[in-house]
């Protein structure tokens, strides 16, 4: 993996960007993984290493339902090719479940 895209990563994720960074981000995030195995690899490594790259339960608490619905849909393209990311999210699944109660219809 490239250390520079993965600060850049690291930072475009970061919770405190604008919603609009974040969803573009995510989405970036959602179409690597789902172009091949290397690329997933590479994203459960890095978020293995560094768990800050990819803080999901604060992405899901988000103030925009944007985020919070790309969020969702970023963690379902993460944990569709294989079971490798269930091992990352284990520990915390339960912002995870209430996601599943949002307050908007989109997410």
């Amino acid at each position: 993996s490239n250390p520079k895209v993965e600060s850049v990563l690291v930072r475009l994720l970061s919770p405190s960007n604008s919603a609009t960074v974040l969803c573009n981000a995510l989405a970036l995030v959602s179409c690597t993984v789902n172009r091949g195995s290397t690329a997933l690899d590479d994203f459960l490594k890095l978020t293995s290493r560094r768990p800050e790259a990819f803080n999901f339960v604060s992405l899901l608490e988000h103030s925009d339902s944007a985020v919070r619905a790309r969020c969702c849909r970023t963690i379902g393209n993460l944990l569709s090719p294989s079971d490798a990311f269930y091992n990352s999210i284990e520990r915390r699944i339960i912002p995870l479940i209430h996601c599943l109660h949002d307050k908007d219809d989109q997410v």
